[in-house]
């Protein structure tokens, strides 16, 4: 018998808990936890609980742990830890071991700016974190629940650590934890060693409460209790969950309410309008998105879109960065500024705290249109949008008859009859408009809806920001309230009283973090119109959930050609789990927790294509880079986007392979002549650089399969002379392959470390499909390997060698096939063509005819000044008569490549015009205003 939707909830939360419990902080003196600053004297946090202020250290220490949690920081937390309890636990069903953890956590950060020395801290008070899988290890389950619930949330005070004393001391009656009387009086940090040593050498020690502090670097790790907590109620009897988590557990979805098409500020390709249409009507929509193929900038569009509807939207991912590139999509590149809310971290929650403060004060809604002055702006973008369509129609017409003419005007031996319809057709002409004028009036219409539907989405905002006042006013209070409250019961009772959905009237566009989302949003069925989680790939199911039970439909964006979640739950524990509650085998299949991520589990229960997208256009880097990504892993169905012009300052070869001579892998899995040719290149760019402006800067990424690599580059970059100005100015990232997941640089520099002689095992883990995939397609504009090893010798048909011999030989081009650079004299074409390249070389421009580029031919590509165009030959008999498609112009539009018709009929009967407007006045017409994704 299969098990109900809320038996795999229960096992999912459980699996989630296991898995989780494998991490927590159990030795602050353990090799993985680094850079440790202790405090003295006493605890900042008991005399600031808000720790609004920064708080100077000023060991010298504290400015080498600042630099390192900048060179570490995708792999590393900066925590401040306090309170801790030392003795010996059995952990994982394993032998006893000794324990010196830390029972509050506080996420920080070290700041050396303006500081001769030491470092300025500041913690994160409502981040804080009781580290649980300690306690629960120590007292059990019900144990660390109750202490937990006990404590006041955020910053620590004398009354929290009396509870820790009372609770210990209650549970084990002979733990000594007087020391703790002290507080917040603190011990030190060589006084807390030896105490520790001093437990490590008798496993019958007591346990042993110790008043100490201090700061450290610990590999990063995902808060838990919000995400259980919120799975216990999903799971509850009486909770009904929202029809995406049904279709998910295999269970009707019920009927789905379909949404209206709303307003985008951007011109979409098809498939990102598909994205859109499939989320307007279906519970589940799946988009897959490959690297650089505007996966950001179409989730920018849908939310956008589902704003300009009135409806609200919940933007989710596992990863900060991802999220906050989608806000920024929103307001800097399609120019929506101030209707994203960020929830979740500190500087998140002051900026919220502010905006509701100033909201209730009236500053927001100065000014505010009424319903009537909207409805006038609507009625004008219908009229406009009625423009476009009209305009379009005429230019699709006037295309097609072109091709007719220029059929016509180049027969070179015409009859009577066709003489004679030639002369009409001459002095038919010369009434009519140049049809590039056509072109640039449909674009300039574009143009204007763009910059109207923003300022209508923007009153729209203001409108609905004052009506909420007006109707509302009390919920905002009870929110304000809410995000300040000190116990969750106290925030539960204000969000009860709230009411989400209201609150979603005046701040409909939410973005959070996976594990922060209990923070600032109740967990209410359905209160979201829609969510959307981005880098699905890399999130497991359990921790999803609750995003997927706050909304009425869901879109799921990821890349299954990318780097997958972790799960560090044990095969055999997790059968277990299985037996617990009840999974048959093919459910047992589907929610394999260590196998099967977010993306997966969408992608099988989806059973209609519709709901699926694939992004075909890339925009990132440079054709040579993505090629043997697009050919090995997209079967060549990306069209890339940026192959038209070499961006100004971009090397000459983006993909370039230097083999090393003599250097070899040591012992300790670090290949020095390979790192210190990588920070040669490095300290080359920044020394060539080092007089432009900081926006002009190329940013750099460093990396490297391997983690004692890795490492060992780090080191080097931290005892750099310059290793702040690398890390601020160039923006400068070092890790493995799961560091870059998500991220891209202007140059990435890729350090293989193996040499000839490296193990068959290391090469098999540097070629894993999913690896291998994300570290070759990082780079916008260059790719430079270092290798020592000869990949002549390697197998011929693995990808390492395939790659490394295309980038060592450059015999790849964006579409995967061999280049295509050729100019106007190297290949035959037609004459008018041929007349057309002649008079722009003759004027000085760089000329290439019948570019390859996205999938598609262009007729001709030239830059003049500095400005690349494409022009559209239409007319002459033969490859290049047909017109481009226009919903192909507009793509290469928004991805910076204006595209003009030019039809041989206006070429014949005006060919001097023609040629004012190809090599001068095509300039003052063609002004970009197009956003880029």
């Amino acid at each position: 018998m299969a098990a109900s939707a809320k038996q795999i909830l229960r096992y999912l939360r459980e699996c989630y808990r296991e898995n989780g419990s494998r991490g927590g902080l159990w030795n602050f003196f353990a090799g993985s936890v680094s850079h440790r600053v202790f405090l003295e004297d006493s605890d900042f946090l008991a005399s600031r609980p808000d720790a609004e202020d920064s708080h100077y250290l000023r060991y010298s220490s504290a400015e080498t742990t600042a630099k390192q949690a900048e060179l570490y920081r995708k792999e590393k937390d900066l925590v401040y830890a306090s309170v801790f309890l030392l003795g010996w636990v059995e952990r994982f069903e394993s032998k006893p071991e000794p324990i010196c953890a830390p029972i509050f956590l506080y996420p920080a950060t070290l700041s050396t700016d303006g500081l001769k020395q030491g470092a300025s801290l500041r913690i994160d008070p409502d981040r804080r974190q009781v580290n649980y899988a300690v306690l629960e290890a120590v007292g059990g389950a019900d144990f660390a629940k109750a202490l937990e619930d006990s404590l006041e949330p955020s910053a620590i005070s004398e009354g929290c650590v009396g509870e820790v004393r009372r609770r210990v001391a209650e549970l084990f009656p002979d733990s000594e934890t007087e020391p703790l009387l002290n507080y917040p009086g603190l011990i030190d940090g060589p006084l807390l060693r030896e105490r520790f040593e001093a437990i490590e050498k008798d496993p019958a020690s007591p346990f042993l409460l110790l008043p100490a502090a201090g700061i450290a670097l610990i590999n990063k790790s995902t808060e838990m209790r919000g995400v259980l907590n919120e799975l216990d109620t999903m799971a509850a009897a009486g909770t009904r969950v929202s029809a995406s988590v049904k279709t998910l557990l295999g269970e009707s979805p019920g009927p789905v309410i379909t949404a209206t098409s709303g307003r985008v500020p951007a011109t979409l390709s098809h498939s990102q309008d598909k994205v859109l249409q499939s989320a307007r009507k279906h519970p589940l929509t799946l988009a897959v998105g490959p690297p650089g193929t505007g996966k950001s900038f179409t989730i920018a569009a849908l939310a956008i879109e589902t704003l300009s509807r009135g409806e609200s939207v919940l933007i989710a991912s596992k990863m900060d960065h991802a999220v906050d590139v989608v806000g920024n999509k929103i307001e800097s590149t399609i120019g929506l500024e101030g209707v994203v809310t960020r929830g979740g971290r500190s500087q998140y929650l002051r900026q919220l705290k502010q905006f509701i403060d100033d909201l209730l004060s009236g500053i927001h809604t100065t000014g505010a249109p009424d319903k009537s002055s909207l409805i006038e702006s609507r009625r004008t973008l219908q009229n406009l949008e009625r423009r476009i369509l009209k305009t379009t129609a005429h230019l699709a017409r006037r295309l097609e008859r072109e091709q007719t003419w220029g059929e016509l005007l180049s027969d070179p031996h015409p009859g009577f009859f066709r003489r004679f319809r030639q002369k009409r057709l001459r002095k038919k002409l010369e009434k009519h408009s140049p049809i590039w004028e056509e072109a640039a009036a449909l674009e300039s219409l574009i143009d204007q809806r763009h910059d109207d539907t923003v300022a209508y989405l923007q009153a729209s905002r203001i409108h609905f920001l004052a009506q909420c006042l007006l109707k509302d006013r009390k919920s905002l209070q009870h929110f304000s309230r809410a995000i300040r409250a000190r116990t969750g019961t106290r925030q539960a009772s204000y969000f009860e009283q709230m009411g989400l959905r209201r609150l979603l009237g005046a701040l409909p566009v939410w973005m959070v973090n996976l594990s922060d989302v209990h923070r600032v949003l109740p967990l209410e069925s359905a209160a979201f119109d829609l969510a959307i989680i981005d880098e699905a790939t890399q999130c497991d199911m359990a921790s999803a959930m609750p995003i997927l039970h706050r909304a009425r439909r869901v879109v799921i964006t990821g890349d299954p050609k990318q780097l997958r979640h972790l799960s560090f739950l044990p095969k055999a524990r997790q059968r277990a789990i299985a037996d617990q509650f009840g999974l048959d085998e093919s459910q047992r299949e589907s929610f394999d927790f260590r196998e099967i991520s977010l993306l997966d589990l969408v992608s099988e229960a989806i059973d209609n294509q519709d709901q699926v997208a694939f992004l075909n256009e890339h925009f990132r880097s440079q054709p040579e880079i993505i090629a043997f990504s697009n050919r090995e892993f997209y079967g060549g169905k990306l069209h890339v986007m940026t192959g038209y012009r070499r961006p100004d300052g971009a090397p000459v070869r983006p993909l370039h392979l230097e083999r090393l001579s003599g250097a070899h892998r040591e012992k300790n899995g670090t290949n020095p002549v390979e790192a210190n040719a990588v920070i040669a290149a490095v300290e080359e760019v920044r020394q060539a650089q080092a007089d432009l402006p900081a926006k002009s800067v190329h940013s750099i990424g460093i990396l490297s399969p391997f983690r004692d690599q890795v490492d060992h580059l780090r080191r080097k970059i931290g005892r750099h002379p310059q290793g702040a100005e690398l890390l601020e100015r160039h923006d400068l990232l070092i890790g493995t392959a799961h560091s870059f997941q998500g991220e891209e640089r202007d140059l990435m520099f890729l350090s293989l470390a193996l040499d000839d002689d490296s193990p068959a095992t290391s090469f098999r883990f540097l070629e894993k499909p999913d690896i291998f995939n994300v570290s070759i397609t990082r780079a916008r504009l260059l790719n430079r390997i270092w290798c020592s090893f000869d990949p002549g010798l390697r197998d011929g048909g693995s990808l390492l060698a395939r790659y490394l011999i295309e980038a060592e030989n450059g015999s790849c081009d964006g579409d995967g096939e061999l280049p295509h650079a050729e100019s106007a004299a190297q290949r035959s074409h037609d004459q008018f063509a041929t007349e057309v390249a002649a008079v722009l070389t003759a004027a000085g421009a760089e000329v290439r005819l019948s570019h390859p580029l996205a999938g598609m031919e262009v007729d001709l590509i030239y830059t003049l000044d500095g400005i690349t165009r494409g022009i559209d030959l239409i007319g002459y008999p033969g490859s290049l008569a047909e017109a481009f498609p226009l919903e192909r112009v507009l793509t290469f539009r928004r991805a910076g490549l204006p595209i003009l018709p030019l039809p041989f009929s206006t070429w014949l009967c005006h060919r001097e015009q023609c040629e004012r407007w190809l090599v001068g006045n095509f300039q003052d017409q063609r002004k970009a205003t197009s956003t880029r994704t």
